[in-house]
């Protein structure tokens, strides 16, 4: 049986090659090129990785609303600022950041209400027209909608929107009960999801061999880490050796390739926090 040139390596972001954008898309450089038989596999162990991204950030700080009336239709996208958010919070952002949007035309208001009890939003506005020739709608856009070019002229291909935190899974239409009344028939209402990343993922195109799939369009992932730990606090996380390896033959490895995401494929940002964990490579029998 062909040996195994190397059994172990060990990764800490802090030394990753010059050219690496960041400690969450990064490239490492090994000391010498080492060849990998057939019947090779690797685990991805002694995962430790800083819980040090916020609430609402690049990945996730965007909001998309239209405002129609007198046939005429009014675009906006916000963008929150980025830190870390209790549901008063970021309730009270995305209202200030609505109103200041709107504050233009000078016709609708917005009001934003947080129930702590249930963890509930709800979106209402207020009509400020005097003369009203017809109903005043909002319309709150879902990814998928955003995608496919619904949104004002093209489409948003990467929307990093906080439609995961609001649970926003389509448009939704506000619309204005009467002509004489002035709030939406159908106030939009959520439970909030302050927690949207539940499992972080590794990609590595030196290390996948295309064998695993997913439904949300990531095929290089080489571990699926799950997010166990607080704010502040460290992820520890194992292989489960004989189930969760990659498959390996005949290449070799030099640079390699990590990149960590969220389900969206939208890179973490630890803040310039580094992380580490190892490569373990066995022979299949």
């Amino acid at each position: 049986m062909e040996k195994l040139d190397i059994k172990k390596v060990y990764i800490d972001t802090r030394f990753k090659t010059a050219d690496s954008k960041g400690d969450a898309d990064f490239t490492v450089q090994l000391p010498k090129s080492f060849n990998i038989p057939d019947d090779t596999v690797c685990y991805v162990d002694d995962v430790s990785i800083p819980v040090s991204w916020p609430t609402i950030g690049d990945r996730n700080n965007k909001f998309y609303f239209s405002v129609n009336f007198d046939d005429f239709t009014y675009w906006f996208d916000v963008t929150l600022d980025t830190k870390n958010y209790n549901g008063q919070s970021f309730v009270t952002e995305l209202e200030n950041k609505m109103n200041d949007a709107v504050a233009l035309i000078y016709h609708i208001t917005f009001q934003l209400t947080y129930d702590t009890l249930d963890n509930k939003l709800t979106i209402s506005f207020t009509d400020l027209r005097t003369v009203r020739a017809t109903r005043m709608t909002v319309t709150l856009y879902g990814d998928t909608e955003l995608m496919a070019g619904q949104f004002h002229t093209s489409a948003v291909s990467a929307p990093r929107s906080i439609n995961d935190n609001i649970r926003l899974t389509s448009n939704y239409v506000m619309v204005e009960a009467f002509s004489y009344e002035n709030h939406p028939v159908n106030p939009f209402s959520t439970h909030l999801n302050m927690h949207a990343i539940r499992n972080l993922y590794m990609l590595s195109s030196a290390l996948s061999n295309y064998d695993t799939v997913s439904n949300f369009s990531l095929d290089t992932i080489v571990k699926k880490i799950p997010v166990k730990a607080n704010y502040n606090e460290i992820i520890f996380d194992n292989a489960s050796e004989g189930f969760d390896y990659i498959t390996l033959s005949r290449r070799s490895l030099d640079r390699i390739d990590f990149k960590l995401v969220d389900s969206h494929g939208s890179t973490i940002d630890l803040r310039n926090n580094h992380f580490s964990f190892s490569l373990v490579f066995q022979r299949q029998n």
